[in-house]
């Protein structure tokens, strides 16, 4: 207690009768700046990386997906279900 007692003192010398409380909202702060800076660092999405892969492949330029899967003669439970 007297380490916690002397700094007090030390607070009040140097700032005044306020010191100690100007002492607690400047490390409240400086607590506060590191904890916004370690939320602010985002890290990167694994999703966002895989839709800027595939943007550049060719399969999946290809229009009409829906009525490709159609294209073959033989779905006629696709077709029959597809009306549901």
């Amino acid at each position: 207690m007297d380490t916690l007692d002397t700094i007090i003192e030390a607070s009040k010398f140097a700032l005044g009768p306020n010191g100690p409380f100007i002492l607690f909202g400047l490390v409240f702060m400086f607590v506060a700046l590191i904890a916004y800076w370690a939320m602010a660092q985002e890290k990167a999405d694994p999703l966002y990386k895989f839709e800027q892969t595939t943007k550049d492949l060719a399969w999946t330029k290809t229009k009409n997906h829906g009525t490709k899967l159609r294209e073959n003669k033989s779905n006629e439970k696709l077709e029959k279900y597809a009306k549901l």
